[in-house]
């Protein structure tokens, strides 16, 4: 039995043909109008003819990918894109988005050119075997979720020129996956219009794909200006495809063909965007700094092992703070959203695609050319905003490298997007639980010293000629020790600290830590001076919390990951007292070396 297929919603033009932008949030707005309704589940495959791949296009069609990721999954899983016009010297990162790979087959002359975009999420491989030098065509083995059986993803572009010698070479490209015997889904621009039945059913490569037993499942219309169904989906196994569709967007002259392959839904691998967060809305800093100031903090230290303090320490201060911003939990909807996609761009993409739809329904002149003025003014308000945001950053950002290159990075979409990590693959088995996944990060990034030590060998390294060295030019009155830390120096170190560092396991974040500090400092003090009389470093301080970023290569490799530390703000303050007296008993003795040798004008306190 074949699958049901939806052709497009029925087209129900707004009356009022001035604005679509109602009283909703702006972001639900945002979310409503790149929301393609491919739901969930299933495999989801699009293709579009974006007829020049411009900038401003693909902006459009990257958010139309990643908007609405609450489950984790972009809205599709494989994009083709033809009549990309990109030239082999145009560089990937020009074009990469978060989470995809892409694959390219550029036609060196003007026009023609196919983009694929695939999700990371899938094992696959570029069959280029399958592809021939007369033909533009994309062939992928995909296996999809946790699926051991893989299936031909592919794309070609027949261009309206094409000959029947160049039917006779797709014809014999497509024979080439046929004889796989694997299931395979096929998504073109082949400008053979469908609708013509009657001379689609006599031409050769109609014949040809039917004979391999390819069923064409698109019966919409897909060009609207020549209302022709020109772009295909063609499979050898309609049974198990759910739907395809389309959506009305006026990006280009073509509109966008999407199919959902059916899957189990036991199969997904769901991860929903949820962050915790300090609700700050009724957040009073002097009624907090109030609560803090009635706490004992001189009960912690009944305790005789540090790691107790410390413990007893953390959870007044974090009982406080609950109190005051208790956590959160939600939902993120819009990790991809740029900033400069604010609501008046978006009325007018939506504005377009509305246009677009009535001159469809009345394909009437004056119609189609409101949509094509509709189409301009939203490029231009898209390339307007964008240009602005940037200049407006790069303004603001003017002293700040960190903050620039940032912005860079969104500019040139290096950035990349967190879906977690799924799979590894260790000793040669493949590790799926997300403890035994912790588990083998953690193994393989403490291991790594000890393997570099152990690469070494036995290298002899005898410092005593050093030793004696420095011990005959320095003062012996000048002895390294760590002086008790203040309250003031404790207070000073805090307010050093960068309100934007990230939190450690003890959840207190600098921002909080910052604001406390007139009230934390002596019994912080007291803990650092605690620690230096008891040779003992608090275990919670040297705990960190460890991220693991993926550099390149294989996500399913840890080799191909480094670690990120983050430590607890409060063992910052510790840390900076031992440089600061680290570094002032060096510089003492450094100085006495050079007055040992000659130099003249090292002038130091000699500091005891």
């Amino acid at each position: 039995m074949e699958g049901s297929f939806s052709s497009p919603a029925e087209y129900s033009p707004s009356t009022t043909g001035t604005s679509l932008l109602s009283e909703t949030d702006e972001s639900d707005y945002s979310s409503s109008y790149f929301d393609l309704g491919l739901g969930e589940n299933g495999l989801r495959i699009g293709h579009w003819n974006v007829d020049y791949l411009t900038t401003t296009k693909f902006e459009q069609i990257k958010l139309f990918l990643l908007a609405n990721m609450c489950s984790g999954r972009s809205q599709l899983d494989a994009l083709f894109i033809s009549e990309t016009f990109l030239k082999p010297d145009v560089p990937d990162t020009c074009y990469a988005i978060p989470g995809f790979i892409i694959h390219r087959r550029d036609r060196k002359t003007n026009g023609g050119g196919i983009m694929a975009l695939i999700s990371q999420d899938f094992t696959a491989k570029r069959r280029s075997d399958l592809e021939s030098a007369e033909v533009e065509a994309i062939w992928l083995e995909v296996c999809p979720y946790k699926s051991k059986r893989s299936i031909i993803l592919g794309s070609f572009y027949r261009p309206p020129s094409s000959r029947m010698d160049d039917d006779v070479k797709i014809e014999e490209l497509i024979e080439r996956v046929h004889l796989l015997n694997k299931e395979t889904i096929i998504v073109s621009d082949i400008n053979i219009d469908y609708k013509d039945r009657k001379n689609y059913d006599k031409h050769r490569l109609a014949k040809g794909l039917r004979g391999m037993n390819f069923k064409q499942l698109v019966d919409f219309i897909t060009r609207p200006v020549s209302k022709t169904c020109l772009d295909h989906v063609y499979c050898n196994q309609p049974q198990r495809i759910s739907f395809v569709t389309t959506a009305d967007i006026g990006l280009a002259g073509h509109l966008p063909v999407f199919v959902v392959r059916k899957y189990a839904r036991e199969n997904l691998n769901r991860q929903s965007f949820r962050i915790k967060y300090r609700d700050m809305k009724s957040f009073d800093e002097d009624q907090f700094k109030r609560t803090l100031e009635q706490i004992p903090w001189e009960t912690a230290f009944v305790f005789e092992d540090i790691d107790d303090v410390v413990y007893a320490w953390e959870k007044m201060f974090n009982s406080a703070l609950d109190d005051h911003c208790p956590w959160r939990e939600k939902r993120i909807k819009h990790t991809t959203q740029p900033p400069w996609m604010i609501s008046a761009v978006i009325e007018k993409l939506h504005f377009r695609d509305h246009l677009l739809k009535v001159a469809r329904k009345s394909d009437n002149s004056a119609d189609w050319a409101n949509y094509r003025e509709a189409r301009n003014k939203a490029v231009s308000a898209l390339r307007s905003a964008k240009r602005e945001f940037y200049k407006n950053a790069f303004e603001e950002n003017r002293n700040n490298p960190k903050a620039t290159w940032n912005t860079i990075k969104t500019l040139i979409g290096s950035g990349k997007l967190n879906k977690g990590i799924s799979k590894l693959q260790s000793d040669g088995k493949a590790v799926e639980n997300a403890t035994e996944i912790a588990e083998k990060f953690n193994s393989y990034f403490s291991s790594i010293a000890d393997n570099l030590r152990s690469g070494l060998g036995n290298t002899p390294s005898d410092l005593s000629k050093l030793v004696n060295f420095v011990e005959s030019c320095k003062d012996p009155d000048v002895v390294f020790s760590v002086p008790d830390i203040t309250n003031a120096q404790v207070l000073q170190i805090i307010k050093g600290i960068s309100p934007h560092k990230a939190t450690g396991i003890d959840k207190i974040s600098a921002r909080f830590l910052r604001i406390a500090a007139p009230i934390l400092a002596p019994s912080i003090a007291r803990l650092i001076n605690m620690s230096f009389s008891t040779g003992t470093f608090p275990t919670r301080w040297k705990t960190a919390s460890v991220t693991p970023l993926f550099k390149q290569g294989v996500a399913s490799d840890p080799s191909n990951y480094r670690p990120i530390s983050v430590l607890p703000a409060v063992s910052k303050v510790i840390e900076r007292h031992m440089h600061n007296s680290l570094n002032a008993s060096l510089w003492i003795i450094t100085c006495c070396i050079l007055d040992s040798l000659g130099f003249v004008g090292c002038t130091v306190p000699r500091l005891l």
